[in-house]
């Protein structure tokens, strides 16, 4: 009977062990097919939303929008042109209504792609949006657009959300990120990665002719893995870097972005630019560097140079002999740029914002067919690798000689932007252009220029005499609303420049707006000309004019060439006409 009893027990051992062996497996199926199911359906999410775009057909003769899936006329549907703008946030119509009405005209100046939310009924939410020109027939007045719907991008309006607002979680300005980045850091931990959207055979231009909605989608497709240990940058040169503070292997980040890199390539495959553009990752540890802006550069700077040399990725290792990790090959680049004087100097006129009088012409730069996006980047390269005064002496010596060979009078003022560190390159620099004393030359300092560069206020001041002894003037670019250097410095200065840095604080913002006008009335005692630059709407311009503006700059009063451009009459009038209102 004991034996019995004892079989009975060890059966039931046996039993309860291959039961929890059994349910073991079980949970582990489980878990392996809900993960499964997850990444499908994260896939199977972002997949969907590389629908056909929709198309409208604007006919503002006959006063109604035929609009589409592409690829599916034959299921349109048509309806009065106030229902192509019901879609939309209200906030937005008014200047989408604009935009559209500009593109009518005959020789306009309207751009072709604009960024706007639709907002979703049965979502009860907006989403943000681009419409992209396809064709205007301006004779019968007809606009063929297309829309791209993006699920993830925070869109602009965010009144309309019903839902909880998670569009801010994934985003830090910089000072939070540095914060964060410096508390994970100290712990060994952070990882930071750059995928990298270039034309595959670049062309003079060919980056700005990148349409883009392909950025969007960019964008969309990183955006979908947002949240607080996925911070995200965009970031120029159609790049965008990902912070991920508590990874301290690159794993996670390289597996999420072969996904991204996966899907954007199925984007760019349905719709016919597979063979145009290409994408490349670049990924770093926070351990292998003593600072954010390092790490972050060289994730950057990887993310161009796998596209371009090595491949489509590379993580960065400090042991790894690479020509790259050096950064040799931007050095060399920035070498090629100076010897055959690559970046163009452009003008934009600047107005009189009562008697729209030209008092002359704001320069900006742009550069082609280089791993730099834009000139800016080349000029942080330099000075971070000590190559600046190469690059300054060529690029000064140029905009001097292409300003003076296409100028009209010499009444005109030059406007260029300089550093503080530039300041002791001049007389050099135009040693060999004895047309250059000719020119009346205000060189463009930034506010917090002075104040990083000196702490007392004599050394600020031995600057403006220096820059006045070679009979230049001086303009000082606002960059803090507060107006944080010491009094005698603006009152040293000859115009005040306000620029997109601060204007993109206040655009649709009337407290900041206020504020800022409020800051600037401080100035007006130093009875020194206030000059708003890179003006973007023709409301800013009203604005800003009847706010007292002395002078204004903007792409939409004359675009910025390789010439000098004048102002076109009815634009004349327009301006004039706001000075006048009360």
């Amino acid at each position: 009977m004991g034996d019995i009893q004892k079989l009975i027990e060890e059966q039931q051992r046996l039993l309860s062990f291959a039961g929890i062996i059994i349910g073991l497996l079980i949970v582990l199926t489980v878990i392996v097919i809900r993960l499964n199911k997850k990444d499908a359906k994260d896939n199977g999410i972002i997949m969907g939303n590389l629908t056909t775009p929709r198309i409208f057909v604007l006919d503002f003769t006959e006063g109604e929008v035929t609009y589409f899936d592409r690829g599916n006329y034959s299921n349109r549907k048509k309806g009065p042109i106030p229902q192509f703008f019901e879609q939309f946030t209200a906030k937005e119509v008014d200047e989408l209504d604009q935009w559209v009405h500009r593109l009518l005209e005959p020789k306009t100046n309207a751009p072709s792609s604009y960024k706007v939310d639709v907002f979703v009924k049965n979502l009860r939410r907006s989403y943000a949006s681009i419409l992209e020109v396809i064709k205007i027939d301006h004779e019968k007045k007809i606009i063929h657009l297309e829309s791209y719907l993006y699920r993830y991008l925070k869109p602009n309006d965010q009144s309309n959300l019903t839902v909880k607002k998670k569009e801010d979680i994934g985003y830090l300005p910089g000072p939070a990120l540095a914060r964060l980045y410096k508390r994970y850091r100290v712990r060994g931990r952070g990882v930071y990665g750059a995928i990298n959207l270039i034309p595959t055979q670049p062309k003079p231009s060919q980056k700005e002719e990148i349409p883009p909605h392909i950025w969007y989608e960019l964008q969309n497709q990183v955006a979908f893995y947002r949240s607080k240990n996925f911070i995200i940058r965009f970031l120029d040169n159609y790049t965008i870097g990902v912070f991920m503070p508590k990874k301290n292997d690159t794993n996670a980040m390289t597996n999420i972005f072969k996904k991204i890199v996966k899907r954007t390539s199925a984007y760019l495959q349905k719709n016919g630019y597979s063979k145009s553009y290409s994408l490349a990752t670049g990924i770093a540890r926070s351990r292998q560097f003593d600072d954010m802006k390092m790490h972050f550069k060289t994730a950057e700077e990887l993310s161009m140079f796998a596209q371009r040399v090595i491949g489509k990725s590379i993580i960065y290792n400090p042991q790894q002999e690479v020509k790259a990790l050096d950064l040799s090959l931007f050095r060399n680049e920035l070498t090629t740029i100076v010897q055959k004087k690559s970046v163009e100097p452009l003008f934009q006129p600047i107005v009189d914002g009562h008697s729209v009088e030209i008092l002359g012409y704001l320069t900006s730069y742009t550069i082609s067919g280089s791993l730099f996006s834009k000139y800016e980047d080349a000029t942080i390269f330099a000075r971070e690798n000590k190559q600046n005064a190469v690059l300054t002496k060529m690029v000064l010596r140029k905009t001097a000689a292409s300003y003076y060979n296409v100028r009209r009078n010499n009444r005109h003022l030059l406007f260029i932007p300089i550093t503080v560190d530039d300041i002791d390159l001049l007389q050099e620099t135009f040693a060999s252009q004895s047309f250059a004393s000719e020119l009346k030359i205000v060189f463009m300092l930034q506010e917090n220029d002075y104040a990083n560069n000196f702490d007392d206020v004599s050394d600020m001041t031995e600057i403006n005499k220096k820059l006045k002894k070679m009979g230049y003037g001086i303009g000082l670019i606002i960059t803090d609303t507060d107006l944080t250097l010491p009094d005698k410095i603006y009152s040293e200065v000859d115009y005040f420049i306000v620029n997109e840095k601060i204007l993109s604080r206040t655009e649709s913002n009337e407290r900041e707006r206020l504020y800022l006008l409020a800051s600037l009335g401080k100035l007006l005692r130093h009875k020194r000309p206030i000059m708003f630059v890179n003006l973007m709407k023709w409301s800013e311009i009203e604005y800003y004019i009847r706010a007292g503006a002395d002078y204004v700059a903007s792409d939409e009063i004359s675009k910025t060439d390789y010439g000098l451009q004048t102002i076109d009459k009815k634009k004349a009038l327009k301006i004039i006409s706001f000075s006048k209102r009360k």
